[in-house]
């Protein structure tokens, strides 16, 4: 895949613009960085003049949610099933596929809101709170974001919403987890997507999300986990915060009190630490291994088994370092994993985006690491969706595929990017498995949905049977 390409056109200089008080990135008009912190340790003139022009240059229809007078509900026995959708990115096509806006996601047609919670990387927390309904907007509200590195997201002009930072256990980790709880008076909902929550995430780039049905209050003291233990494992996950998230505390002991019980996709998480012992396939790949190695089906080595993601860390020298052997052995479950396709845009994908080269804003991986493993080039594929393909992908899935595109063996949807950082890595002579990151994601199994099934059927990307 072509990782080379031209420069965007240059912006003219205000000649009027203020002194900065800051240091000056080094990057200038070309710097890709969205991390909030960056911002705010250096100055970025001309990077403020391509935004306030570009800002101008986006219809209105592009941006979901705008001006909305009614919200459009999508019909789809998909969705209704698997609780399974893009986000809608206005004036795309989606062709039928199932697709939701955040805002139809926060809105009161779902229920009385009586408190929420946000787990995420990037909070643009102004803009977060006019999401929500105008009655929803003073209700409890905890942010759980990642303390390494990075400022709090500043909720100093809302009184009712609280911050709580993920422990970070090693450098270059991060709180990359993207989850709500919705507790409504009459049920709850999870969340599990892969926007930050920065309008561009959302109004601009293809992502994926699933949501849990309403899950009501138990009326007996039988167990109400569901068959995948989805209760259990996200409790698991949430005490990987360690003793000091006291605030997470309360909603552990809140979701013991729930029916779980029509949840039927299973949870995959990272949490940053190493595990060993009876944790060693808890969290990260060695999960993911776990549960597809549990399966009775274990598809032939002609299926093939596609990853996609929107940033690639450091793989290693050769790919038999971690890629071909750890993380691949992961993904066969019992078996091969057949070819390996990896589906990451080029520069041609980026510059036909909706949002142009500032999509590479999106998707980080750097020259560095690249020189480091031209090899990657080998399994790399170009971004293409079809009527939605200009909105560039944020979206992270893995799943294995037959030959001809039409069965699916299983699907991940996930927060984790191509990296050792978000997967982990085994160690000590492969006795720990060290994650750097809070990641999540939820796996769908042909058979949780139909006993008797082995594969989804798949049209366009989306799951048929």
């Amino acid at each position: 895949m072509e990782r080379g390409g031209g420069s965007p056109p240059k912006k003219r200089r205000n000649s009027g613009e203020r002194k900065p008080n800051k240091p000056l990135c080094k990057y200038g008009a070309k710097c890709y960085r969205k991390n909030p912190a960056h911002f705010e340790e250096y100055e970025h003139p001309e990077r403020s003049i391509e935004t306030n022009e570009a800002s101008v240059s986006i219809p209105s229809n592009l941006l979901s949610g705008a001006g909305e007078s009614h919200i459009k509900r999508t019909s789809n026995k998909s969705a209704e099933r698997y609780g399974l959708y893009l986000f809608r990115v206005a004036g795309l096509s989606y062709d039928g596929q199932p697709t939701i806006t955040l805002r139809e996601i926060l809105d009161p047609v779902n229920g009385e809101l009586i408190e929420s919670v946000q787990f995420n990387f990037m909070f643009d927390v102004d803009w977060l709170v006019e999401q929500y309904p105008e009655p929803f907007r003073s209700l409890p509200l905890l942010l759980v974001y990642g303390a390494a590195g990075g400022q709090p997201p500043d909720s100093s002009n809302y009184p009712n919403i609280h911050r709580l930072g993920a422990h970070i256990r090693y450098p270059f980790g991060s709180h990359h987890t993207k989850m709500m709880f919705l507790k409504y008076r009459d049920g709850l909902k999870i969340v599990i997507h892969t926007a930050n929550m920065i309008p561009d995430d959302w109004n601009l780039r293809t992502q994926g999300i699933w949501i849990s049905p309403k899950l009501p209050l138990a009326t007996d003291a039988s167990n109400t986990d569901s068959a995948t233990k989805f209760r259990s494992d996200l409790i698991t996950y949430l005490e990987g915060y360690g003793a000091g998230a006291t605030r997470l505390r309360t909603w552990i002991d809140d979701l013991k009190l729930y029916d779980f019980r029509e949840i039927k996709v299973y949870l995959v998480a990272s949490v940053s630490g190493s595990h060993g012992g009876p944790a060693l396939h808890q969290f990260g790949h060695l999960r993911l291994k776990m549960l597809l190695q549990s399966r009775k089906f274990n598809p032939p080595p002609s299926w093939l088994t596609v990853g996609q993601f929107s940033s690639i860390g450091s793989l290693g020298a050769q790919p038999n370092k971690w890629l071909t052997t750890e993380f691949a052995g992961s993904l066969a479950g019992r078996g091969s994993c057949g070819e390996l396709r990896l589906v990451f845009p080029c520069v041609e994908d980026v510059r036909n985006s909706l949002e142009g080269y500032l999509a590479g804003g999106c998707l980080p991986y750097t020259q560095f690491t690249a020189d480091k493993q031209p090899w990657l080039r080998e399994f790399l594929c170009r971004w293409q969706a079809g009527g939605h393909s200009r909105a560039a992908p944020h979206i992270k899935s893995y799943t294995r595929i037959s030959p001809d595109n039409k069965l699916a063996a299983w699907f991940l949807l996930t927060s984790a990017n191509l990296s050792k950082a978000a997967w982990g890595n085994l160690i000590k002579s492969r006795t720990q498995l060290m994650i750097r990151s809070y990641e999540l994601g939820v796996l769908f199994l042909p058979e949780c949905f139909q006993s008797h099934k082995r594969e989804c059927q798949l049209r366009n990307g989306t799951f048929t049977g």
